[in-house]
């Protein structure tokens, strides 16, 4: 069970949460650039090899470039948009999204 979310209402749709950052998904891969859009927009994000649902931006986990591939996306209770979905054109092996 998953507790702690922040609900919909909370979360802000500003026009810069939407702006794909294409520097960024270069400097940092597809999955970190993805993981940070969809945690700023309140969906949760599940890396393969990993039980735990990631919730928490500033809690992302950090090593080498492409070591942490997103395997599942819960965006239930999240904000993301449809202008935001190019971070997701280069995310090749995440195998279900909910929304």
């Amino acid at each position: 069970m998953i507790t702690n979310l922040t609900p919909y209402k909370k979360h802000k749709c500003s026009s810069w949460l939407c702006r794909v950052d294409y520097e960024r998904i270069q400097a940092v891969g597809p999955d970190r650039a993805a993981s940070e859009w969809l945690l700023r927009c309140g969906a949760l994000v599940r890396y393969q090899g990993y039980e735990k649902w990631q919730q928490d931006y500033s809690g992302l986990p950090t090593g080498p470039l492409g070591k942490y591939k997103i395997e599942a996306i819960n965006a239930t209770e999240s904000c993301i948009m449809y202008r935001g979905f190019d971070y997701l054109g280069k995310v090749k092996q995440y195998s279900s999204c909910s929304t």
